[in-house]
């Protein structure tokens, strides 16, 4: 989880001050994008066992967890159409991270 809390922490830092009116659905649908980034394996060639286990814990957070009713909240009360868009668009953490570079 530590890596979760990274980017909700980078998330709620780095568009704080923004304004933005996004649905409910359209952050569902960033935060699902970034969950699907930040629980990628980090291995090139992941085995079963990791991909099995990525995936439950995928499941897990896009589910009705904490974390993601935390995120789409984030999203909501900070965050503009331009970065949904951008980490909708993102395909890895570091185009990820350039979505809320100042």
């Amino acid at each position: 989880m530590t890596r979760i809390a990274r980017w909700i922490a980078a998330v709620a830092l780095a568009s704080a001050g923004c304004s933005g009116h996004l649905s409910r659905e359209e952050c569902g649908e960033a935060v699902d994008h970034m969950i699907e980034i930040f629980t990628a394996p980090d291995a090139e060639s992941p085995g079963k066992d990791l991909t099995d286990a990525v995936e439950k814990w995928r499941t897990s957070l896009k589910g009705d967890s904490p974390s993601k009713s935390f995120l789409i909240d984030q999203c909501q009360k900070t965050m503009t159409g331009a970065h949904a868009s951008c980490v909708r668009d993102a395909k890895d953490e570091k185009s990820l991270a350039s979505c809320f570079a100042g």
